[in-house]
Formats: structure tokens, C-alpha cells, sequence
């Protein structure tokens, strides 16, 4: 049975020319929002009760309005603080990111291996270093004991040098005492001073034998002391010699650990790096699911694949036969997943065969029945064949591998996952659904080649007889295996870092160890210089007091000898006197060269102080050479370790920057809503303030207004009381039901209430009196002629009327505006 025409035209590249779909997305945002501006109704005032009202909730919507504006400036610094601290954490993770790529071009085995050079030198220079400081340490000490010497010897030669000057002293008082002697005088002070020179004798030779046990035990405590230092000296070279033993030991968890992590690396790239296909659900049931699976399948890179450079169009047969056994290896995952028996073996002659039709291929993209023909002579005749083709996917020049394997990977999704239009005819031959229906033998013979026209060729088939060529062996992309090893590894590089941790904590501590071991010796060394100050002290000490004993003795046997010569003769008592002065020069002599000796220790001891700070100088020196020396070793440690996991420190530092990113994207979001809510709050406080102001204004009017209403009611009543006194004295008269005025004139529009007269307005105008007849009648006939009086009202009728003006002219003329005005909201 034979395929004839399954052409895949899978449009990628057409005469130089990609294909891409273009995609159009929209996305629709919806922003909401706390800042919305509400609407309130407020009442008109129509009273100063209503107007204070409406003051009083502008101020609390002032108070609200610069509450939240306050809240939200804060809210605004804080987001302006978080920007810029996302900003810097961008910049940190730019530079690590940078750092990492640096590294990642630099990581060649030869870097990795002279750097790993460069850390086992520098660690030797450390510990170089750090016995320089050891033994600068040690020079500090001597030249500390040579400065204690030397104080010591400076502090005798002083002394000596007052003992000579004293003993030219009592030289001088000898030839003074001798003098005395030969001129006959002072004979009882000449015996005295006998007695006081003997007693000066007994009391130098007890202070002698107090310095000599004094300085007996200094000397046993040196001894002690030394004894100390030597043990202290043992316990550093133990702690030394422990401290190497746990250094080499957390150098080997390290190099543990580092084949641990790097049998780890190696089995996850394998598991990167094996490419399968998997068949999605419902895969026979629909095109849609069978589509699917182009989103769930994408080529793996191979990462030393990308060092091996191929020409497609001129594949080596070692080339050929990797890519035909990669691919068999693919599809042979499909077929089980399909539940099929058949697989795809690859022999020397399915690879020829695939070569033979390669090679005789002709120059257009379909099937050629010719070149297939010879291919099938090739393998003496088949049983069943069948091919696929594919154009477009790879590069005609010279690539790499990986990128090879790729372009073929990609050709063979899209016949599996993207052929409804070539009737599923790929997908059959390539997930082995037809040879299952040819009766699924196990074995399908597959050839793989790319012709002279980059056309990838898929050939299966069955021989007609039996194949006797070499048969090359399939390799299973089945990763269970490989996720077993990598169960292992993984706990085995989780036991190593535990063990790394332990010897990590030893080596601390052992290093501790030799830091304590260290300060006990420098504190032991410390003590010795002490100890051996004190025993100079106590050797000069009873040297001294030797000298003070020879010397009380030496004055004891003078003045026992100017006794004895108060008795010699004058010859002799002349003789005495010569010989204590000759006595007197060799003292003063012996006291001159003790200066010149003080002089001389003094210079000594400015040598050995200059000494120590030299050495002090070089120790401090030399640890700032074991932090600088340390420092460097960091360094290369960390480059290290940089170049041994450079994509994954890599990726790590990209990571870091693109969630420091995203942290800067979130924060500046946050600054721009929290600046729009800022200016929203800002600007309600500012129509709240408006507000205020516009309540305060009405309230003043209304004040003002009942200032006017009260004057007013005030003049009324100041009006009526004079009104009313006024009345009192004016005097009408009413007679048959006429009322006449105090003139006897008639008057016309008053009314009498309770004897009193009001006007048409009602205002008390007058009081009615009591008259005779006679009297008004002659009144009446003398006016009688008069018009009639409507009353007249003086006096405070000026001040009602400006009150009543100025009311009016607040009611009215003013023209107070009650139409509630809302801000204008932006």
C-alpha cells in the first residue's frame, strides 16, 4: 500500500520571506475610584439659627476635607519614598544582572579552572598573611621585653648614678669630718656620727635580706609565668594544627558538594534538554483538540548542541544518524502514548534509504515517485512506505545543532498538531496510525535526510525481506528514570550541604579556637613581660641595696676611723685627710661616669621604644594585608562561584530584576493614584473652605439683620414711652361723641379707648380730660371755621424710619443671593 501525495506546506519562510500572524489585543481597564465627587443638599438659611447651622457643618466639612487631604499627602510621601526605593533596588538588580552576564560570557573551563588557580594561590597568600601577622606579633613582643629591659637598666643607671652622687656627697662630708679632725673640733659629733653610721649599716643589711627573698619569688614567678607561655605557645600550635585539619576538611565538603550540585545541574539539563511531544486530550476526537497542541508542546534547547556547527544541506552520515535516532525517539513516545505497537527503528539501511531519496530528489516541493523508487531498490523492495515532507523550517547555511533540531521539532508539530488541511495524512505516518492499521508490526523503519533544496524528508517503510544491516539503538525519552536519578542526586546534595554546614561550623570554631589559643598566649606572653619587669626590678633592686650596704659600710668604717683618729697624731691625722680627699676625686670620677651611663640607657631605651612602634607599625600592617589579602579571596570566591553557575546566577539576578520591576510598575501606580487622590482632596478642601466662607458671609448678613431687628424694637419702645408721656400732657376732649383736641378743634379718625385717644395708626396720641360745657363750647365756636386734624407724631419717627430703611435695605436692597452654588468639580 502505498502514500502518494502528503505535501506539507506549512508556510514559515517562502523565498526569504517570513510569515508572521499578527495579533491585535485590547484590553479593557476599568478604574475605580474612592474620589467621586458627592453632592449634598444644603438648606438656605432663612434665619441666623439656620445660617450658624450651615457654618458650623462647613467648618466640620472643612475639618473633614483637610482630614483626608492631610491623610493623603502622607499617603503621597510615602508612595514618592516607595518609588524611589524601588528605583534604587531596580538599579542594584540592573548591575547585578549585568555583573551576571559578565560573568556568564566569561565562564570558558579555562577561566573557571585559572580563577579556581587564583583561589587556591590567594588562599595560600592568606595564610601567608596571617603568619606574618603572627610573627610581627612575636616582634612586638620581643621588642617590648628588649623597652622593659631597658627601662629596667635606664631605672638602674639612675640609680646608681644618685648613689654615686650621694657617695660624693659623703666623700665631701669625710674630707670636711678629716679637716675637723686635724683642726681638733667636733670630736662628740665625730663619735655620734660613728653611732648613727653603724645603725645606717644594721638597717641596709635587713633591707638586703628583704630584696633577696623579694626577688627570689619574682624568679620563681617568671618561671611559672614562662612555663604559662610555653603551654599557651603548645595550645596555638594545636589549635593551628586543628584549624588546617577542619579548613582541608570543609575544603573537601566543598568540592563534595560542588560535584553533588553539578551531578544535580547536569541530570536537570538533561531533563531540560530531552524534547517530547505530548498528545493533548481529545486529540482524535476534533481539530480543535488535536490544535491544542501546538500551546502545550515547545523545543527544548540543548545546550551543547550549540556548540556543534552543521551544514543542513550537507549532513555528515554521523549528523544523519543523530538526528534520525533524536527523531525516532520523539515519535516513538507518540506512538505508545497512542497505545500502538509499532516503533521506529533506524538501521544503516533506513538511513540510506532516506540519503538515496534525498539525493535524487528533484527541484520542486512535492512528492517524487522516482527518487522513492530508487529508495526502495536500495533496500531490495518494501512491504508498505510512507513520506512526509516539509519546507521552510530550517536554515540553508551553516547553523548550529541545536538550531537544526529545532527548525525539525517545529516541522513536526505542525504535521501532528496542524494538518486538517492535508487530511491528517502527516500525523497518521508520524504517529504510526497508518502502519497500525497495516497490521501494527512491531518494527517501522525510519530515514530521515534534508535534500540539495533544504526539504526535510520523513521516510517509514517496511522492507519486503529481512534487514541485516547494522541496527542502531533507540533511546527512550522516557524521563522517569532520569527524575529517579535526580531524586538521588538531590538528596545525596542535600546531605553533602548539611555536611558542608557542619564542617563550615567546625572550621569557625577551630578558627576561634586558634583566635582564643592566640589571645591566651599574647595574655601569657604579657604576663612573662611582667613578671620579668619585676624580676629586674627586684635583681636592681638588691644590687642597689648591695651598693647601699657597701656604702653604709664604707661610712660606717670611715667614721669608726675618724673616732680611731682622735687620738692619731697630727702625721697621721694629715695623712687621713689626704686620703679622704683622694677618696672624694675617685668618687666624683666614678659619679661622672654614672651620668654618662644614664645618658647612654637613656638612648638605649629611645632605640627600643622607636623599636616597638616600628614593630607595632608592622603589625598593624600586616592585618590590614590578612583583611586586604581575605577581601581578595572573597572576591575570587564569589567570582568563582559566579562563573561555575552563571546561567543560574543569571537567571537569578534577572528574576531579581524583573520583580524589582514590577515592584518600581506597582509602586509608580500607587504614587499616581495616591497624587490623583491628593489632588482630589485638595481640591474638596479648597470647595470646602469656598464654602465656608460663602456660610460665614450669609451668617454675617443675618447678624447684621438682627442687630437692625432689635434697634429697631428698641426705638419702638423707647418711641412708645415717650409717646405715652407725651399723651399725658396733651389733653383732648369728647363731648356728645365728638372728640376735640386741647384747641377745642374737632378731630376726625382717633379713637377713644379707656380715656385714651390713638391715632388711625394706633398710636397713643393723647388723653381724654374732663370740661364744662360752657368752656368748650366757646372753644368749639372759635374754631369753628378750623379744618379737621388727623393727629400728628414727632420725635423718634426719624430713627424708625433709617432702621426701617436699613432693614429693608438688608431685606431688599442688599439683594442677598439664597441660590446654593455647589464647586465645580474637575
Amino acid at each position: 500500500m502505498e502514500k502518494t501525495t502528503k505535501t506539507l506546506l506549512a508556510a514559515a519562510t517562502i523565498a526569504g520571506t517570513t510569515f508572521i500572524g499578527a495579533q491585535s489585543v485590547q484590553a479593557d481597564t476599568t478604574v475605580s475610584s474612592n474620589n467621586t465627587p458627592q453632592t449634598e443638599t444644603v438648606k438656605p438659611a432663612t434665619d441666623t439659627k439656620s445660617a450658624q447651622a450651615n457654618v458650623d457643618a462647613a467648618q466640620a466639612g472643612v475639618n473633614a476635607a483637610q482630614n483626608t487631604a492631610n491623610q493623603a499627602k502622607t499617603t503621597l510621601d510615602q508612595a514618592n519614598d516607595q518609588v524611589k526605593n524601588a528605583q534604587a533596588q531596580v538599579d542594584t538588580a540592573n548591575n547585578a544582572v549585568k555583573t551576571a552576564q559578565d560573568a556568564q560570557k566569561q565562564a570558558t573551563p579555562t577561566k573557571i579552572a585559572d580563577t579556581k588557580q587564583d583561589v587556591a594561590n590567594q588562599t595560600q597568600v592568606v595564610k601567608d598573611a596571617q603568619q606574618n601577622v603572627a610573627n610581627q606579633q612575636e616582634s612586638v613582643d620581643q621588642a617590648k621585653q628588649s623597652q622593659t629591659k631597658a627601662q629596667a637598666d635606664l631605672a638602674q643607671a639612675q640609680t646608681s648614678a644618685q648613689q654615686a652622687n650621694q657617695n660624693v656627697a659623703n666623700a665631701q662630708q669625710a674630707v670636711k669630718d678629716a679637716q675637723a679632725v686635724v683642726d681638733g673640733a667636733n670630736a662628740d659629733q665625730i663619735k655620734a656620727n660613728a653611732q648613727d653610721a653603724q645603725a645606717k649599716v644594721d638597717q641596709a643589711q635587713a633591707n638586703l635580706t628583704n630584696a633577696v627573698k623579694d626577688a627570689n619569688q619574682a624568679h620563681k614567678d617568671l618561671t611559672a609565668a614562662k612555663d604559662t607561655a610555653d603551654n599557651a605557645q603548645k595550645a596555638v600550635n594545636t589549635a593551628q594544627t586543628a584549624a588546617s585539619q577542619a579548613q582541608a576538611n570543609y575544603n573537601n565538603a566543598q568540592v563534595a558538594v560542588k560535584s553533588a550540585q553539578n551531578k544535580v545541574n547536569q541530570i536537570n539539563d538533561q531533563l531540560n534538554s530531552i524534547n517530547t511531544i505530548v498528545l493533548p486530550k481529545g486529540y482524535q476526537d476534533s481539530d480543535e483538540a488535536a490544535l491544542s497542541g501546538l500551546n502545550i508542546n515547545h523545543y527544548k534547547d540543548v545546550e551543547s548542541d550549540k556548540n556543534i556547527t552543521v551544514d543542513p544541506l550537507n549532513l555528515t552520515n554521523e549528523q544523519q544518524r543523530e538526528l534520525t535516532v533524536w527523531i525516532a525517539s520523539i515519535l516513538n513516545g507518540t506512538h505508545k502514548q497512542l497505545g500502538y505497537n509499532n516503533m521506529n527503528v533506524v538501521t544503516d539501511s533506513s538511513l540510506n534509504y532516506a540519503k538515496v531519496v534525498a539525493d535524487n530528489y528533484w527541484n520542486k516541493f512535492d512528492h517524487d515517485l522516482s527518487a522513492l523508487k530508487k529508495a526502495q531498490d536500495s533496500v531490495g523492495g518494501t512491504q508498505f512506505r510512507s513520506e512526509s515532507i516539509g519546507w521552510g523550517y530550517i536554515p540553508t547555511a551553516t547553523t548550529n545543532l541545536n538550531d537544526l533540531k529545532r527548525g525539525i521539532y517545529n516541522c513536526m508539530l505542525d504535521m501532528i498538531f496542524d494538518d486538517a488541511d492535508s487530511g491528517w495524512g502527516h500525523a497518521q505516518q508520524l504517529l504510526g496510525i497508518d502502519l497500525a492499521t497495516f497490521g501494527d508490526p512491531a518494527e517501522n523503519y525510519l530515514g530521515f535526510s534534508i535534500d540539495k533544496n533544504g526539504i526535510l524528508h520523513f521516510e517509514n517503510y517496511v522492507p519486503a525481506r529481512s534487514d541485516t544491516s547494522t541496527k542502531y539503538e533507540v533511546p527512550s525519552n522516557d524521563t522517569k528514570e532520569l527524575q529517579d536519578q535526580l531524586s538521588v542526586a538531590t538528596q545525596d546534595l542535600t546531605a553533602k550541604q548539611k555536611d558542608l554546614a557542619t564542617k563550615q561550623t567546625a572550621n569557625d570554631q577551630a578558627n576561634q579556637a586558634v583566635k582564643a589559643a592566640q589571645a591566651n598566649l599574647t595574655q601569657a606572653n604579657q604576663v612573662v613581660n611582667d613578671t620579668q619587669a619585676k624580676v629586674t626590678q627586684a635583681d636592681n633592686n638588691v644590687s642597689d641595696l648591695k651598693s647601699q650596704l657597701q656604702t653604709a659600710q664604707d661610712q660606717a668604717k670611715q667614721a669608726q676611723a675618724l673616732v680611731d683618729q682622735l687620738n692619731a697624731s697630727m702625721p697621721a691625722k694629715l695623712a687621713a685627710l689626704d686620703q679622704a680627699k683622694a677618696d672624694l676625686a675617685a668618687k666624683q670620677s666614678a659619679a661622672k661616669a654614672a651620668h654618662d651611663t644614664v645618658t647612654a640607657k637613656q638612648g638605649t631605651l629611645d632605640q627600643a621604644n622607636q623599636a616597638v612602634k616600628d614593630a607595632e607599625t608592622k603589625l598593624d600592617q600586616a592585618n590590614q594585608a590578612v583583611k586586604d589579602a581575605q577581601t581578595k579571596l572573597d572576591n575570587l570566591k564569589q567570582q568563582l562561584d559566579l562563573l561555575e553557575h552563571a546561567d543560574e546566577k543569571l537567571a537569578q539576578a534577572q528574576a531579581a530584576l524583573n520583580q524589582a520591576e514590577a515592584d518600581l510598575a506597582a509602586a509608580k501606580a500607587a504614587q499616581t493614584q495616591s497624587q490623583a487622590d491628593y489632588d482630589v482632596a485638595y481640591t474638596k478642601e479648597a470647595a470646602a473652605q469656598a464654602k465656608l466662607d460663602a456660610a460665614k458671609a450669609v451668617l454675617a448678613k443675618y447678624q447684621e439683620h438682627d442687630r437692625l431687628v432689635q434697634a429697631i424694637k428698641d426705638a419702638e419702645e423707647k418711641a412708645q414711652q415717650e409717646a405715652a408721656a407725651k399723651a399725658a400732657k396733651t389733653p383732648f376732649y369728647q363731648v356728645a361723641g365728638q372728640l376735640f383736641d386741647g384747641q377745642g378743634k374737632p378731630v376726625t379718625g382717633y379713637t377713644v379707648k379707656n380715656g385714651q385717644v390713638f391715632d388711625e395708626k394706633g398710636n397713643l396720641v393723647g388723653v381724654v380730660k374732663g370740661a364744662n360745657s360752657r368752656a368748650v363750647k366757646k372753644v368749639m365756636q372759635a374754631n369753628n371755621a378750623a379744618l379737621p386734624q388727623t393727629g400728628t407724631k414727632e420725635g423718634n419717627l426719624t430713627l424708625l424710619g433709617s432702621l426701617a430703611l436699613a432693614l429693608a435695605g438688608f431685606l431688599g436692597l442688599s439683594g442677598v443671593d439664597r441660590k446654593f452654588k455647589r464647586p465645580l468639580v474637575k
